[in-house]
């Protein structure tokens, strides 16, 4: 749950929200509710303290989540938004001693990323893998979203242990961290990232691969 309030007090609570327009009720039958101004949200968000609001997207992530992975119809609607929640918090979930439990995180953000590539949101992309990266130790900082922060994008770091499982899937994610760079406008960190990747990979059509992303990334620069 995410709430600790039983539902006759959380009922009355949302009725008096209600009542003094801060929220409005989206739907009786779903039972949802959403500010009535954006910066009736954002004033009453920034007032809660930082610790008690990751704890809080924690909370709401998981329990969306969970209900995501037992109903596949709910994935495609939810799935932004609960990778989003994640996002919040997402030192919390580096902290999750369920690996099992944050593999399946680690799949939603990098599923998100291609998704957001496909539709050209680069910069959200790179978030998502990223994040997902991070959760795996193949990054060590999860630097925040923003279009500036890409000149100074961190490598992907060779010497972790977290190479020694799931190599296929780390070495795809970092592939695709590499590509999204790119797509961002910072083929230098990009050319990075390829070049670090191709210390670690040994299979041949692996590293003819890194080698073709390189040529192209250089020809689009102008560099051939």
């Amino acid at each position: 749950e995410i709430s600790s309030m039983d539902g006759p007090s959380l009922e009355s609570c949302l009725s008096e929200l209600t009542f003094h327009d801060l929220i409005m009720e989206n739907s009786a039958k779903s039972k949802s509710y959403s500010f009535r101004h954006d910066r009736i949200q954002k004033s009453i968000y920034e007032q809660i303290q930082l610790e008690i609001r990751q704890d809080f997207h924690l909370k709401t992530a998981v329990a969306m989540f969970e209900r995501t992975l037992q109903d596949e119809n709910a994935y495609d609607i939810t799935c932004f938004d609960v990778a989003n929640q994640f996002l919040r918090c997402i030192d919390l979930v580096k902290n999750f001693q369920d690996e099992n439990f944050k593999l399946k995180i680690v799949n939603l953000n990098f599923d998100l990323a291609r998704r957001a590539k496909k539709i050209a949101s680069y910069v959200n992309g790179c978030a998502y893998i990223r994040a997902a990266l991070y959760l795996c130790d193949i990054i060590r900082e999860n630097l925040p979203v923003n279009l500036d922060m890409f000149d100074t994008c961190p490598n992907i770091d060779v010497a972790s242990d977290s190479w020694n499982t799931d190599f296929n899937l780390k070495r795809q994610m970092s592939l695709e961290y590499a590509d999204l760079l790119h797509l961002c406008g910072n083929p230098r960190n990009s050319v990075e990232i390829y070049l670090t990747l191709e210390t670690v990979v040994e299979d041949p059509i692996d590293k003819a691969n890194i080698y073709n992303n390189l040529i192209h990334v250089s020809y689009t620069q102008g560099n051939f």
